[in-house]
């Protein structure tokens, strides 16, 4: 019996296929629809929509028209929650008739259903579309640029038009929108602190000094707490992934806040407008503002009582009574003045307006999001995929910013929630390969090593399979 060695008798377990590179055009679609969730200033008249509206279409045409059994495979998960949300609509709509009872009501939910099929499609392209390295190492510097010419104009209409402070009638969005944005992109930036050219850090330095400089003008207390919080998420998951390359971050970010209090100290009006808002925080119950959405959040719960499973309907928020106890620093207003007010908070307006049967599988894409999503973020970074960091961040600093208004109404939550997606999947793919690696049994040629009478070794380091001829 001769026992040789040869090649292909062993069958070697499946690589991790690599996703296909997308056509030049719709990274290109795509990224410049990420370009304008950051700069939201068009809206499609009548549907309520934002100008990425048709930009994206592209993009969701060339992702559906792919293959669909990789689609659902790979993320059959992340559709079946999509799916589940939108279905908790459609019951709750179904639920809440008469349909014949009022026309325009009728219109309203239509089109809150359209919308949010809308944004669970982009929720769903992003995460497909984002799950490439090439791609998710690009946006964030996109985002990034975005968010500053953000800053940029905020910045303008306070030094320029004076607009310094909060109550001042923004031109280009509201002060509302100009905050969640800040909170939600501003994140972006600090991934390129990890890194180590000198010019890069130097550079971003400059933009986040005029992001929080954008931010004191607006005076938007949730962006600043949101924005601390990110940056202390960030160095947190950054440490506990790589520590020697966290402490990298600790310098540019402390020169940036050194170089706001100059400017803050050398603006009498910005460091009176910075000031006056912090002052609100030790009596918030005299805070109108503050007040008023605890109001807001009072009349969500109790449109929620009256409905819990299926909620009072799509788009239905102001339409539906319900008698409210005001605060003594809100006296003068009814209860009407309310009803046209946003739920000016994104998690309790959706379950007041949806009930349990759509909220339950948005509190479960949250959770997954947020507790896969930071593993997720580690796991790439160990990687050197420092932008993992950015993308989770941003989800935060987001997702606490929706306490305080309504902002699942908006393309950007569902991009980030599809860029955080897409982040996991990511991760997945490489723990597969890994996985893929390590089992590759170790294959023996039947040729000799130079200089050696033992047979030379190929693949990863395993002991050697042989077969034997007989």
């Amino acid at each position: 019996m001769k026992s040789t060695a040869h090649l292909g008798a062993v069958r070697r377990p499946s690589a991790i296929p690599r996703q296909r590179q997308h056509p030049v055009r719709i990274r290109n679609f795509f990224f410049l629809c990420g370009v304008f969730v950051v700069l939201p200033f068009f809206d499609i008249p009548f549907i309520g929509l934002s100008i990425t509206a048709p930009l994206i279409l592209p993009v969701i045409y060339y992702a559906f028209s792919q293959p669909a059994t990789p689609w659902i495979h790979r993320y059959r998960g992340w559709i079946m929650i999509a799916s589940a949300i939108w279905l908790g609509m459609i019951v709750s709509f179904v639920a809440s008739g008469p349909w014949f009872e009022r026309l325009e009501l009728q219109a309203i939910e239509i089109a809150s259903l359209v919308r949010y099929l809308f944004w669970l499609t982009v929720f769903l392209v992003t995460a497909y579309i984002a799950s490439d390295f090439r791609i998710q190492r690009r946006l964030p510097f996109l985002l990034g640029i975005a968010v500053v010419v953000l800053a940029g104009l905020r910045c303008f209409e306070g030094i320029v038009l004076g607009k310094v402070g909060a109550w001042t009638n923004t031109i280009f969005t509201t002060q509302n929108n100009y905050g969640i944005l800040f909170s939600t992109f501003t994140p972006f930036l600090f991934p390129v602190f990890l890194g180590r050219g000198f010019l890069p850090k130097t550079l971003c330095a400059a933009g986040l000094l005029a992001v929080l400089f954008a931010c004191a003008i607006n005076g938007s207390r949730g962006s600043w707490i949101c924005i601390a919080l990110a940056l202390a998420v960030f160095f947190l998951l950054a440490l506990m992934s790589r520590p020697q390359t966290s402490l990298r971050l600790v310098l540019p970010a402390g020169f940036t806040v050194l170089a706001l209090a100059g400017i803050l100290a050398g603006s009498a009006r910005v460091r009176e407008a910075v000031l006056s808002r912090f002052s609100t925080l030790n009596n918030l119950e005299m805070d109108k503002s503050y007040m008023v959405r605890q109001v807001m959040n009072q009349r969500n719960l109790k449109l929620f009582a009256l409905s819990p499973l299926f909620g009072t309907g799509p788009g239905r928020l102001r339409e539906v009574y319900v008698p409210l106890e005001m605060p003594s620093v809100l006296a003068g207003k009814s209860d009407a003045d309310f009803m046209r007010r946003s739920a000016h908070n994104s998690y309790l307006g959706f379950l007041a307006e949806d009930g349990l049967v759509a909220s339950l599988p948005l509190a479960a894409l949250l959770m997954t999001l947020a507790i896969r999503g930071a593993l997720a973020a580690m796991a790439l970074n160990r990687k050197g995929e420092r932008w993992a960091l950015g993308v989770y961040a941003s989800f935060i600093a987001m997702s606490v910013h929706f306490w305080s208004l309504a902002g699942l109404t908006g393309t950007h939550a569902w991009f980030i929630y599809g860029l955080l997606a897409a982040t996991i999947v990511l991760a997945a793919r490489v723990r597969e390969q890994r996985s893929a690696t390590v089992a590759r049994p170790q294959v023996v040629r039947p040729r000799r090593a130079f200089g050696s009478g033992r047979p030379a070794v190929v693949g990863s380091p395993q002991p050697a399979i042989l077969t034997t001829d007989h």
